[in-house]
């Protein structure tokens, strides 16, 4: 039975891509037609997480109080100084000023007197 099948669909090898090509062109309209509204709000009503993300919905307007990033400085080997080197401490500034304009952006310097972490 399979090796009917086989040979027919060779002997009618467009009409059977052309029936293919129509019925993912359907499925894909039926799809699209049907896939309703997506929606990416969660909410768990009266659970104490619930509560917890209301309060600092209320207190941060939405904002991610605990957002946080780093930015780690590297040169290349050759550079004489490292990161310590004038040209590269200069372009670090401008980066970290740039970055302070971020609304709620602190930025911690790597080269201020009481920074940890620069080698």
């Amino acid at each position: 039975m399979l090796n009917r099948l086989a040979r027919g669909s060779v002997r009618h090898r467009r009409l059977v891509i052309t029936a293919w090509l129509v019925g993912v062109v359907g499925m894909l309209g039926l799809g699209v037609t049907f896939a309703g509204e997506n929606n990416t709000d969660f909410s768990l009503p009266g659970t104490e997480s619930q509560q917890a993300a209301d309060l600092l919905e209320a207190a941060y307007g939405g904002e991610d109080p605990f957002a946080t990033g780093q930015v780690v400085i590297a040169t290349d080997p050759s550079i004489e100084g490292g990161v310590h080197n004038p040209e590269v401490q200069t372009l670090v500034e401008n980066l970290l000023a740039g970055v302070a304009e971020v609304p709620s952006g602190e930025i911690d310097s790597p080269y201020a007197a009481d920074a940890h972490g620069m080698t």
